[in-house]
């Protein structure tokens, strides 16, 4: 669902209610906002603690090769401060 939201002339930005209530967000938690190379605008909700996230992911395949995984994270990461850098 796509909303839309106002800028304040404070440079604050209200969430719509159906969004809070999706995040389950309340006053006093913290966001995360980063953007794309596209220049899409991602928010994250840091409200949750690392344990509410077990399961969330399912492996590729068992057992994970956390050496490659590592290998490739790195990497991306290289690839996108290479990319940043020649802006």
């Amino acid at each position: 669902m796509d909303t839309i939201a106002v800028l304040s002339s404070k440079g604050q930005v209200t969430i719509p209610k159906h969004i809070r209530e999706t995040l389950a967000l309340q006053q006093s938690h913290r966001l995360l906002f980063t953007t794309t190379p596209t220049g899409m605008l991602v928010g994250l909700p840091l409200n949750r603690d690392f344990l509410s996230f077990g399961g969330s992911v399912r492996p590729k395949k068992k057992p994970e090769d956390f050496d490659a995984i590592r290998k490739a994270v790195q990497k991306r990461i290289a690839q996108e401060t290479i990319m940043r850098a020649s802006r």
